[in-house]
């Protein structure tokens, strides 16, 4: 890939969310957008809601192996992942500034140049204070 030549990616992300012991999963196939900056890959897409809506998602993958997630509603939620580290962020909602810190217990990243693609899995804690959000396991496919 040509650095910053945007190009269309298809995207497959499967996302399973354990929360108070109940399993949830959320699998979609959307068509996105990829651009190189330098040594890192953006990943640009809209992930389809129930209520019919998108939201607009952007996954930054670094050449050390970290990984950003954005999503952008009313409110900007960034996620950051970095093999088993915490990363510490915060939250704007309705009701006041929220810390949100993500423990990566597990991500793996497979990424190929001819053809333009690439496999994300990372495991990772939700947690606000000393409280447990959530565990995620989050898959992502995306290829040229």
């Amino acid at each position: 890939m040509v650095k910053r030549e945007q190009i269309p990616v298809s995207v497959y992300l499967r996302t399973e969310v354990t929360q108070e012991g109940n399993t949830n999963e959320h699998v979609f196939n959307v068509v996105g957008q990829a651009v190189k900056i330098g040594s890192s890959i953006y990943l640009r897409y809209k992930e389809p809601e129930q209520n019919g809506k998108s939201v607009p998602v952007t996954i930054k993958i670094d050449a050390t192996g970290h990984v950003q997630l954005t999503r952008t509603t009313d409110y900007k939620l960034t996620l950051g992942f970095t093999h088993q580290d915490y990363h510490l962020t915060h939250y704007r909602t309705p009701y006041g500034l929220l810390e949100i810190n993500t423990y990566t217990s597990r991500l793996h990243l497979l990424l190929n140049e001819q053809p333009f693609s690439g496999k994300v899995e990372i495991d990772y804690q939700l947690l606000t204070g000393e409280e447990e959000l959530g565990n995620y396991q989050l898959y992502l496919e995306f290829m040229a």
